[in-house]
């Protein structure tokens, strides 16, 4: 038998005639394209703000954010690293939108320098903690001036009528915009009439803005633009919050008026997915990297937990800070997924390892 040798001249020569040649495969979008796509898509809710006059909002963003980058400033000189500019900016804007514009604008300062600061030394900084740094920021927000949160706007007698939402818009609470009468007549006599439903007036303000105290919460149907395209480019990953959404929406519609004494089947859905910042904390928050599985079976796990934490959490709408509370409790669950995904990693790992020396030893006879 020819043994075929190659010097490295031919090597080399080779590699220069192919340099279109890569050893790697694509799997999924690197943590710096998601970022900047992420932030990409969080100017339009900013632009909103600037159009609708929301600039106590806006301060509350540019506190937020002045908090995170000079955190990153001080952590990068004290520990001689590089500076992060985009990932603290990305933050920043986090916290600050999931923040009432209702805080005073020095308290928000210093509560993302000194959480984010800390976070650093404690957890390791954006990329390397198994826990969200916005959701903490914002508890503690919460923990230390909790009255400028908004409290729940709905009540039990509310939550137990036919359609909640609608009480909601029609006693002022979500607001109704000057342009809803027109878009939902045109709705209804193109496209519901055909179906043989109409749609009240109020849904198309409670999608486009339901001027909720807390940025994140108001400008759902941006968000879901936002999200078809992040999924849609592999940005961030549609499993798990897809299951989220799934799986608490389910048990808004079937179990939620069971849970008092009520008809199942009849949940607001809209009204719980379209207020708490659940949509936005779904494509946002929820798929933080380091935090969630990394297996197929991990992750949904992971969403289908999320989902249920999120029930018995933000419960049928309207939570001030509900969702965010959802994902730091889910992120502590996702440690012991990991765990398990170790487990069977390394069980899987050690299988192999054995056939591998069986063929090997089979092939030394």
């Amino acid at each position: 038998m020819k043994t075929l040798t190659v010097n490295k001249a031919e090597i080399q020569n080779y590699i220069k005639n192919h340099e279109n040649l890569r050893p790697f495969c694509y799997f999924s979008s690197s943590a710096t394209a998601s970022t900047l796509a992420c932030l990409f898509f969080l100017i339009p809710q900013i632009v909103m703000l600037y159009l609708t006059k929301s600039f106590s909002a806006l301060y509350i963003l540019g506190s937020s954010v002045a908090g995170t980058l000079l955190s990153e400033a001080v952590n990068s000189l004290l520990r001689k690293k590089r500076f992060y500019g985009i990932t603290s900016l990305f933050q920043g804007l986090l916290i600050g939108m999931l923040l009432p514009s209702t805080m005073s604008f020095a308290a928000v300062f210093f509560l993302t320098f000194f959480s984010s600061l800390i976070f650093s030394y404690t957890f390791g900084g954006y990329s390397h903690s198994w826990i969200n740094p916005v959701a903490v920021a914002v508890v503690l927000a919460w923990i230390f001036d909790f009255k400028d949160f908004p409290a729940f706007l709905i009540s039990e007698e509310q939550l137990m009528s036919h359609n909640p939402s609608l009480l909601l818009i029609q006693n002022g609470t979500f607001p109704i915009l000057p342009f809803d009468t027109k878009i939902t007549t045109f709705l209804n006599e193109n496209i519901f009439s055909f179906l043989g439903i109409s749609v009240p007036e109020g849904y198309v303000s409670l999608f486009w803005d339901n001027s909720s105290v807390i940025p994140a919460f108001r400008f759902n149907f941006i968000t879901l633009i936002s999200s078809a395209v992040l999924f849609a480019f592999d940005f961030v990953s549609i499993l798990v919050p897809a299951c989220y959404v799934a799986v608490y929406s389910f048990l808004v519609f079937f179990v939620s008026k069971f849970v008092y004494s009520g008809i199942p089947g009849s949940g607001d859905v809209i009204l719980a997915l379209l207020s708490s910042g659940t949509l936005f904390c779904a494509v946002f928050l929820i798929s933080w990297i380091g935090t969630t599985p990394v297996s197929l079976a991990g992750k949904i796990c992971y969403g289908l937990s999320a989902g249920i934490i999120a029930f018995f959490i933000v419960g049928c709408g309207t939570s001030p800070v509900g969702s965010v509370f959802t994902i730091i409790l889910l992120n502590i669950m996702s440690l012991f997924y990991q765990q398990i995904e170790d487990y069977f990693l390394r069980k899987r790992l050690h299988s192999l390892l054995r056939k591998e020396i069986s063929v090997v030893s089979e092939v030394k006879k």
